[in-house]
């Protein structure tokens, strides 16, 4: 059997309705997300790369390349501006989006 959740923008979107977060919700939510990423991490041991958004963004020169690198990335100047860069990039959430896929 197919379900069919449709696109997380639709107002009446099952999907969009089971990722809404009801304050109530908040706690159970944040210990789950916790319990996932210590699974991950044991699961994929060695293969998986915790960081910490405010460090990304308060020390970037250093944490974008150590990024890049745990993804086995090499690093190149233009990902200092990548917001400068010009044309489409091609991701799966683009195909996603275009296709409702």
């Amino acid at each position: 059997m197919l379900l069919q959740l449709g696109r997380a923008g639709d107002a009446e979107s099952p999907l969009r309705k089971a990722v809404e977060i009801e304050p109530k919700h908040a706690p159970l939510r944040l210990n789950l997300a916790r319990w996932l990423m210590a699974h991950w991490a044991r699961a994929a041991a060695g293969r998986f790369t915790t960081i910490q958004y405010e460090g990304l963004v308060r020390d970037f020169e250093n944490a974008g390349p150590a990024l890049l690198a745990a993804c086995g990335l090499d690093w190149e100047p233009a990902c200092r501006t990548f917001w400068e860069r010009r044309g489409t990039i091609g991701t799966m959430s683009f195909v996603s989006r275009e296709t409702g896929a």
